[in-house]
């Protein structure tokens, strides 16, 4: 080990050397130049080798001669151990940091706090809900969720996300799968709402302490009015295309406003208390509306598309 560092070492010296004289610029520091200036423990050093750096990549043969000048080929690492190369750096010779990406298991393990949470949430609410009860489910010890999160709030704003986007992604399948008809789309979306994944007692808990919530939490509020907002313009759009197709002229919005409160009142009424309410009846009655809205003229026989 002694004899591969000093090795080392003395190799650096020698590429050093080979820079000073290509450039002709004096000798500030005897050994290791190119050692990061941000690994040394003294700050007066750190910052005269930024500078030092920083002055010769700004110097009229810039950083892109210091590649030949120092032997090394573009993809050739930086400083020991340091995973960095001539490519990482800009104009002015400082290293790009690329950020890292997430191993599999730190996704895991996020997605199964975001799910815990979900399920404290379900079981005792957004305002009852700790730190501790969110471990146990997970089955994680306290301080991983600050190794991942800021802290509770961040991790339940998360968890909602994570949800809804879940939510969106149903949907969205549902309603491919569903043709081109805008129509049979729209009944595509009814059924989805009313069906698992999206419709059950977790989610519907979930989601109505969201809108109890929401009006005084900015951030879920805003996670909130962005899911509905993206919802009703999809919803608009379809009901447009609908009514065209239909020869029929409607206000999409104010259609796409009550088709997506009906979802949602049966959602949080269904949370609150399932007993007048059943998922297949509400289903029926949103399918009642869309049946209602679209009837064709009378006289005319033509049929509606059934989902």
């Amino acid at each position: 080990m002694r004899d591969s560092s000093c090795a080392t070492s003395n190799y650096r010296r020698l590429r050093y050397r080979r820079l000073q004289l290509a450039l002709q610029i004096p000798h500030p520091f005897p050994a290791r130049p190119l050692q990061s200036w941000e690994t040394h423990r003294s700050p007066v050093k750190r910052r005269d080798l930024q500078e030092w750096w920083n002055g010769l990549c700004n110097g009229p043969r810039g950083a892109a001669f210091l590649i030949p000048c120092l032997g090394m080929g573009p993809h050739q690492a930086i400083g020991p151990g340091r995973g960095r190369t001539m490519g990482d750096l800009d104009a002015s010779g400082r290293i790009h940091r690329k950020p890292r990406r997430p191993s599999r298991i730190a996704e895991a393990r996020k997605d199964r706090l975001k799910k815990a949470a979900i399920e404290a949430i379900a079981e005792q609410g957004y305002g009852a809900i700790t730190v501790a009860s969110i471990c146990e489910k997970a089955g994680y010890s306290r301080g991983l969720i600050g190794h991942y999160f800021k802290g509770k709030d961040d991790l339940l704003l998360a968890a909602i996300q994570y949800m809804t986007a879940g939510f969106a992604e149903t949907t969205q399948r549902a309603v491919r799968s569903a043709g081109d008809d805008a129509l049979a789309r729209l009944y595509a979306v009814v059924k989805a709402s009313f069906s698992p994944p999206n419709f059950t007692r977790e989610n519907a808990s979930v989601w109505a302490a969201l809108v109890g919530v929401g009006h005084w939490s900015p951030q879920l509020g805003a996670v909130y009015r962005d899911l509905w907002s993206d919802y009703r313009i999809g919803i608009a759009r379809l009901m447009k295309r609908a009514a065209t197709d239909r020869g029929m002229v409607i206000s999409e919005e104010l259609t796409a406003l009550t088709f997506s409160q009906l979802i949602e009142g049966f959602t949080v009424g269904w949370a609150t208390d399932p007993t007048p309410v059943d998922p297949n009846d509400a289903e029926a009655a949103v399918t009642h509306y869309l049946d209602l809205l679209f009837a064709p003229p009378l006289g005319s026989h033509e049929k509606i598309p059934y989902s």
